[in-house]
């Protein structure tokens, strides 16, 4: 993300609250992920014309790196080696089913500086084999509503845009499978998970998915099944008429749950379909995290606490707290003042109804949280969010600072979520979960008794094994460190006084 703060040009003329406003409005017209892209045509430094369409007409997939000469973030992915790996694997002396186009886009950089001049980071051209293109009007930057660098947008042939972000070649590439296939002669009804994200089931889950036609001939009918665990949950029969590249979102009802459940939908039709790959995709829904009807809340802010905001909404989407940062005036991006570099606390009584909420955090800039001054990046760990129970240590939702633009974590509120009737009961959770291979397990025991705890892979090979001896009764928490294991499922075991509980855990690198 953009190492704005000190080397932002075009803002500097500004005033602190015009900086704010600005910012504001470019970041929430980013265009969102979904939508169509805008055509355009722009001539590279060589002089070669590009034309986006003609890109997709030709069934290639394109990807739009949108930077600045003088942003280091942009800097360091343009070295890092994954664009040049995809060119040469899938550009015009690979596969040639790739366009990858540079887009420098703050106008008041001279050209020169490509080359390596002026306030540039680097020489931009030098070893670069795909094209690069001064958007020097930014025409093409403002009819994408760039709002920070870098920012990555790779297009499918069907002409819909995702921002990608600064992603490896691996997972560009797994990205290509799953969104990008180019139409076949024939018939192809496909699904794909675009518009479906994971989310927290707070009772129940919303089913949908995206049906596509990605072939040649109209697609007319289909039968969407949703399974839960090899069960079939919905199913939904559809008939219309989708042209080439054209899609549907499929509504398929809910489905009642308070577990983290993989939702799997799968496509059949009564015409030629002529790919099964792409005839099923899966959905994680996680399960929102059990909170005590009072919660603490702790933010930890940066030097620019001004940009930084969060609520809670209930399960009607109503506000119930709120909290704007202020600006400071220690330098024209509106750093320092009363809430930087704090850490904020509050308790916020939740009610006792039964109820699901939505923990948002949003930054107006779209950097998250990362500046101890304003003169140097720190750790994104040093900064970010948490929510516990009250009076206790188990974490309900957290992230660090790195959330760029906004992040939303879910909780949920039941019968048993009074303060005193928190430890009502013998369990223990897991979070986070899917994690990187560290996680924090958080259990409460009904009375004394000796505790253990085991990690077992899919094998049924033990790979952790802990006697904690006998625990008084309440709360604990371990640290669970699996990052030296392969990234897959295990089973997490805590058994105290003969009672037995087992949780999934998933590992991803």
């Amino acid at each position: 993300m953009i190492f704005k703060k000190i080397q932002m040009k075009k803002i500097l003329q500004f005033t602190v609250l015009a900086v704010a406003l600005m910012v504001s409005s470019l970041v929430s017209a980013q265009l969102a992920s979904g939508t169509i892209a805008p055509d355009f045509t722009i001539t590279d430094l060589d002089g070669t014309e590009h034309n986006l369409y003609d890109y997709l007409d030709e069934g290639k997939t394109v990807i739009l790196d949108f930077s600045a000469t003088w942003c280091g973030p942009c800097w360091s992915y343009h070295t890092s080696g994954v664009l040049e790996e995809l060119w040469d694997d899938y550009g015009p002396e690979g596969t040639d089913e790739l366009m990858i186009l540079m887009i420098e886009g703050d106008s008041e950089t001279p050209v020169d500086d490509l080359y390596g001049g002026g306030g540039s980071v680097g020489n931009w051209v030098e070893g670069t084999p795909y094209p690069i293109a001064d958007d020097g009007d930014e025409s093409v930057s403002t009819s994408y509503a760039i709002g920070y660098f870098p920012t990555m947008y790779t297009i499918c042939p069907d002409r819909v845009i995702t921002e990608t972000g600064q992603i490896s070649a691996d997972a560009h590439h797994a990205f290509f499978d799953l969104n990008c296939a180019a139409a076949v002669e024939g018939g192809d009804a496909a699904l794909t998970n675009l518009n479906a994200s994971s989310a927290a089931s707070c009772g129940e889950v919303e089913l949908g998915t995206t049906l596509r036609n990605l072939g040649t001939d109209a697609l007319t009918d289909a039968t969407i099944t949703a399974t839960v665990g090899g069960v079939v949950v919905a199913t939904e029969d559809w008939s219309g008429s989708l042209t080439t590249y054209a899609m549907e979102m499929i509504d398929m009802g809910t489905y009642p749950t308070f577990d983290d459940v993989v939702v799997t939908y799968e496509v059949t039709t009564s015409g030629e379909d002529l790919v099964a790959d792409n005839n099923m995709v899966e959905v994680e829904a996680l399960a929102a995290v059990l909170a005590s009807s009072v919660i603490r809340v702790e933010v930890m802010t940066d030097f620019y606490a001004g940009e930084c905001s969060w609520e809670i909404l209930d399960g009607n989407n109503a506000v119930i707290f709120s909290e704007q940062y202020e600006f400071g005036e220690e330098d024209q991006f509106g750093g320092g003042g009363v809430d930087a570099n704090l850490t904020h606390e509050y308790e916020i009584d939740l009610g006792v109804n039964i109820d699901c909420f939505t923990f948002n955090i949003t930054d107006s800039y779209g950097d998250g949280m990362q500046y101890p001054d304003g003169a140097t990046n720190g750790a994104f760990d040093d900064f970010g969010y948490a929510v516990y129970r009250n009076n206790e240590p188990f974490v309900v939702a957290s992230g660090n600072g790195n959330y760029e633009t906004d992040s939303t974590n879910g909780f949920r509120t039941d019968a048993t979520s009074d303060v005193s009737n928190v430890d009502a009961s013998l369990s223990f959770e897991v979070y986070p979960n899917p994690s990187n291979g560290l996680a924090q397990i958080n259990y409460s025991l009904v009375e004394a008794g000796r505790t253990t705890l085991e990690v077992m892979n899919t094998l049924g090979q033990k790979v952790v094994s802990e006697d904690f001896g006998v625990q008084t009764s309440g709360s604990n928490i371990f640290n669970l460190d699996l990052s030296a294991e392969k990234a897959g499922v295990y089973f997490v075991t805590l058994t105290s006084n003969n009672n037995v509980i087992t949780e999934k855990v998933t590992i991803t690198k």
